[in-house]
């Protein structure tokens, strides 16, 4: 299959193209977990009708900026200076440290980079899909974003890690902007510091860990507005100095629901090959991307192979299977007035390894 490419300066948001030998197409975007609806719509035996034009991402892209300068987001100053300079203070696991020559910018490059993906099975899956968010009162990605901060914070033996999150960006700003078909990388990213408490159950920690995110201010959006767009406010400066999250964690979805059997399109089983330059620096010492693919939820776990060990990250990522093991066994019946993550029926770090037995029998 031919590569690709959407680099710049096209500054295209996809492309796609036609291989020369047989009937094979390809396609790539930039957010494709969401692009994938807007530009591949329709079916094979059906006409082309495209609609209405929605709000060009040119136009997005200006609102924001002006967006940037209200009081509505210098409002949210505080929240987030008070997250960064709470997350300067919580750990960063590290077991291979760079040479004294060596800065951690040299060595955690793009060709550094390694992955460890662990998988869920297909019946866990479809409980953690279908059962638990419900019965915890929490969602999917809350469940998922527990998992990883008691993976990180067991690991750093600390109450508080610093994650980036990433959010759709795609928010309802109002009645004269329409994103509903505009394709583009509106990801919104943000820092949320997660604050477990120690011996805490895992049913505690996620009560915990789903109000600290939902404390976030508009969904997220303010905090990349204020860090890169607000001007003359010498709050949004000092913010803008402070490091950002070390760790980031994204949750990409049911990639299962973006093809259908038989349909025109279907995932492409080819190596893309790599997506940036081989010396480029990594944005995070870890990358955390959880997804469902092939029924089965998938963590997959990335870092720089010159700061960690393979062990270390493949524990955290057995870790986090292990919570989300014993998140799906423990959750409150339907009908159980306990049901919600304030529920204390879930097992605690002690009663953990034997729950998870269980799945060893």
């Amino acid at each position: 299959m031919s590569r690709i490419c959407l680099a710049l300066p096209t500054n295209r948001a996809c492309a796609a193209t036609i291989s020369a030998v047989g009937e094979e197409a390809a396609y790539a975007a930039e957010q494709f977990g969401v692009e994938v609806h807007l530009a591949l719509s329709g079916s094979p035996e059906q006409p082309i009708v495209l609609p209405a034009k929605t709000t060009s991402f040119r136009d997005w892209a200006r609102h924001l900026h002006d967006h940037a300068q209200t009081e509505e987001i210098g409002a949210q100053t505080e929240h987030w200076l008070e997250t960064l300079r709470a997350g300067e203070e919580s750990g960063v696991l590290l077991d291979l440290l760079p040479d004294d020559d060596e800065t951690l910018e040299s060595v955690n490059t793009r060709a550094s980079a390694c992955s460890v993906t662990v998988a869920l099975e297909a019946e866990q899956t479809k409980l953690l899909l279908q059962e638990a968010p419900s019965a915890y009162q929490a969602r999917i990605e809350e469940l998922l974003l527990t998992a990883t901060g008691l993976a990180l914070t067991d690991a750093l033996g600390e109450r508080q890690v610093l994650v980036e999150l990433e959010g759709h960006g795609r928010e309802d700003l109002g009645p004269q902007l329409d994103l509903s078909r505009t394709v583009g990388w509106f990801t919104s990213a943000y820092p949320v510091l997660l604050d477990i408490a120690p011996g805490a159950s895992v049913a505690g920690a996620l009560r915990q860990v789903r109000e600290q995110r939902r404390r976030v201010p508009g969904d997220g959006l303010g905090y990349g507005l204020l860090r890169h767009l607000r001007t003359g406010d010498p709050l949004a400066a000092e913010l803008a100095e402070l490091p950002a999250a070390a760790v980031c964690f994204n949750y990409l979805g049911q990639l299962d629901q973006s093809f259908q059997p038989g349909g025109l399109w279907e995932p492409a089983s080819e190596n893309p090959g790599p997506g940036l330059d081989a010396r480029a620096t990594r944005s995070h010492l870890i990358e955390v991307n959880a997804l469902v693919l092939g029924e089965e939820l998938r963590f997959t776990w990335t870092y720089s192979d010159r700061l960690y060990r393979e062990e270390t990250i493949a524990g955290l990522a057995e870790h986090c299977l292990g919570t989300l093991r014993a998140l799906i066994a423990g959750r409150p019946a339907a009908g159980d007035g306990n049901r919600g993550a304030d529920s204390g029926s879930v097992p605690g770090p002690r009663e953990l390894s034997e729950l998870l037995g269980r799945f060893d029998a």
